[in-house]
């Protein structure tokens, strides 16, 4: 992507190998597999070739556009201006299909990926070390537990399922429409991430906020102070390419990112949108991010 340009030359970690993903395009629930493709540290696109999308993806590098670099001290050799601004005109004609409709590393994931079977996933985890030992034993929980309910659900009686057999945690809502609350949030305020139960009272049955789902990698940031990283104004919408500026903005806090706990050890870390409902602000002078 031409996103990717300015980072040719660059020493950069690992941040992990990706060797799955979830299926953000055609959103079966179900995970797709690639080979010989990591993620980078921090390395995000900011949309400067993509209409100025502010999801902020991270980048999906494969193998063969990387080397080791034997002394990470040692700076990487320069990349000539020219150079650079010639491969970023060639890749420029490529990021659209149509007027109006976008191509990028996450409309494209269908046609780099394949259907994801089995356990054997879990088992790369564990021998590439792609996760923790904490993290993968939460994911095997995790995974246990939504197993159940799923069985709970689908085979027990009533009276014997627990929260009627949905997934845990349960982040349904009561309402039919929901609530809007404008603060008009800024990058760098300090905001608190409401309690649960008081998010709740603001999604409906399918744990939406005017039509944003609240996931439940979101709760363990209920109750923290994270900074406002930035308002969602416009983002690529993954199934069709198409430029979503949607009515009700949303909120990328700083540091709140998807880790794959419910999400079969995703390693994406795909930015977490908050409704400004489920915040609130927090005066500086009250203390800093937790």
């Amino acid at each position: 992507m031409p996103e990717m340009v300015p980072l040719c030359g660059q020493t950069l970690e690992v941040h992990a190998r990706a060797d799955k993903t979830c299926d953000t395009v055609n959103i079966t629930g179900c995970s797709r597999e690639m080979d010989r493709t990591v993620h980078l540290v921090g390395v995000r696109c900011d949309g400067s070739a993509h209409g100025g999308c502010q999801a902020g993806c991270l980048f999906f590098f494969k193998e063969d556009w990387l080397e080791p670099a034997d002394d990470p001290a040692r700076p990487a050799d320069p990349v000539e201006p020219a150079d650079v601004e010639a491969l970023r005109a060639r890749l420029e004609p490529t990021t659209t299909t149509a007027p109006g409709v976008y191509r990028c590393q996450a409309t494209a994931l269908p046609e780099a990926t394949r259907p994801m079977a089995g356990l054997r996933h879990y088992v790369r985890d564990v021998t590439t070390h792609n996760v923790p030992p904490r993290l993968f034993l939460r994911a095997m929980q995790v995974a246990f537990i939504d197993r159940y309910q799923r069985f709970s659900r689908n085979r027990l009686p009533e009276r014997l399922r627990y929260k009627e057999g949905h997934e845990l945690p349960d982040v349904r809502g009561p309402l039919t429409r929901t609530p809007v609350e404008n603060l008009d949030l800024q990058p760098g305020e300090l905001v608190e991430v409401k309690s649960l139960p008081e998010i709740r009272a603001t999604l409906n049955g399918n744990q939406r906020n005017r039509n944003l789902w609240f996931d439940r990698e979101m709760v363990r940031y209920c109750g923290r102070r994270m900074r406002v990283l930035r308002r969602v104004e416009r983002l690529i919408d993954e199934a069709t390419g198409e430029m979503i500026v949607p009515k009700t903005p949303s909120i990328i806090l700083d540091g709140a990112i998807c880790v794959g706990d419910y999400h079969k050890l995703c390693p994406r870390q795909d930015y977490a949108f908050f409704r400004e409902v489920w915040l609130r602000r927090v005066d500086n002078e009250q203390g800093g991010t937790s």
